[in-house]
């Protein structure tokens, strides 16, 4: 194996090409193939796995994973992977890489990935999954070389020729386990997160039943009876002076997020720009009323804090009943929200429409007391966000350090 001492990126580590670090044997490169030796209408219900892009994003678990029957997979076996195999994708986001798990079921990779075998005397192949998803030196290489007349896309040749960081083996191994450990650790608090939101959700539907369709009959009043609908406002955008200050100036990106409540603006207007646009107070629920996409429709988030905000989104301030019970009943029932919309403007929901959705009334005993059980998951979801953005900065040193010979 060549060891380039002189690498193209600042490391103190040895470097090699990722040429050298594959097995030599035919097909230890391969990418897979083109849409016309696997069209739309050959996929299956079932039979052998074709793995894609999302495979590679969701390390396995795609939401639909794909399928071919026995017979069309005995045309394309050179393009079968097996566990040891990492994955590599070539288009979209670009250099991401996958190590099959051992035990892996049989499958073949699809258009848009590149199958590597490495050889396991030159290279820990759980060290080169992380060298090619968190080595900055050889992030910079992939997105320098990610070159494409309409998408980003990354080829063989630029993939082998690859600069990759190399300590010995034990020192590989030594670094892939560390970096597994704090990813573990992400992994679980982020496991945790889900648990309290679904905790929450679960309450809310055993107590109160599916907004959608009150199964348990409570008495329902519109928005409009039970609080007050603002829409927002964008201030000239000619007027420089109307931005940058001290007031957050909300979107929609803010409310298409898990977070209970709103995520910190991008932008901020300023004290002249506050007096014209349009104010939301504490408690009050922002909705997503305008999107171009239909799914994004009815994204809520609730303010705990005064904000301005933007003539997509609709903020609801609750007069009567309780605020955190009436924002989740609009969180878990988001379809009261989509179907408010009219057919022809599916990415689209007047505010008379919106002040005519109709939300359930239980007694305010039994709202103040949900409240107060998702006041504590929520301050618990936010430790553990906190907790989480530790560990993800944590997590940023420990790669930075691993692959500069510093861990």
């Amino acid at each position: 194996m060549t060891v380039l001492t002189d690498a193209p990126v600042s490391t103190g580590l040895p470097v090699a090409l990722m040429s050298d670090l594959l097995l030599r044997e035919p097909g230890a490169i391969r990418i897979g193939p083109f849409g016309s030796a696997l069209k739309k209408d050959e996929y299956s219900e079932s039979g052998i796995r074709v793995l894609g892009i999302d495979d590679v994003l969701t390390r396995g678990s795609p939401r639909k994973p794909k399928f071919i029957p026995e017979a069309k997979y005995r045309e394309l076996t050179q393009y079968r992977v097996r566990a040891g195999d990492i994955l590599v994708t070539n288009m979209g986001t670009v250099g991401r890489a996958f190590l099959l798990p051992p035990g892996f079921e049989t499958a073949i990779i699809s258009s848009h990935l590149i199958k590597v075998t490495p050889d396991l005397a030159s290279v820990d192949a759980h060290y080169l999954e992380w060298a090619l998803n968190a080595a900055p030196a050889v992030v910079a290489q992939i997105v320098r070389d990610s070159r494409g007349a309409i998408m980003a896309g990354f080829n063989t040749s630029r993939l082998k020729a690859l600069a990759i960081p190399l300590p010995p083996l034990a020192e590989q191994r030594r670094i892939a386990g560390i970096l597994d450990k704090a990813d573990s650790l992400r992994a679980m608090r982020r496991d945790a997160m889900s648990r309290l939101q679904a905790l929450d959700r679960s309450i809310f539907l055993q107590t109160f039943g599916d907004p959608l369709t009150n199964p348990k009959g409570w008495p329902q009043r519109t928005i409009r009876e039970i609080g007050t609908v603002i829409t927002g406002n964008t201030p000239p955008r000619a007027q420089s002076e109307l931005y940058g200050g001290p007031t957050e100036w909300i979107k929609s990106d803010n409310l298409n997020t898990p977070e209970y409540f709103l995520t910190t603006a991008a932008e901020t207007l300023s004290i002249l720009g506050t007096r014209v646009a349009r104010l939301a107070p504490p408690n009050a629920v922002l909705v997503t009323c305008i999107a171009g996409s239909p799914e994004c429709i009815g994204n809520a988030a609730m303010a705990d804090r005064e904000v301005a905000f933007n003539q997509q989104i609709n903020a609801f301030i609750p007069s009567e009943g309780n605020p955190h019970f009436l924002y989740s009943q609009l969180r878990f029932g988001k379809r009261l929200v989509q179907q408010a919309a009219t057919k022809a403007m599916k990415g689209m929901i007047s505010k008379t429409r919106f002040e005519a959705i109709k939300l359930m009334c239980p007694p305010r005993t039994d709202q103040d007391a949900y409240a107060d059980r998702t006041t504590m998951i929520n301050a618990a979801a936010r430790r553990a966000t906190a907790s989480l953005t530790q560990l993800d900065a944590l997590f940023a040193s420990l790669q930075d350090r691993a692959f500069r010979g510093d861990l």
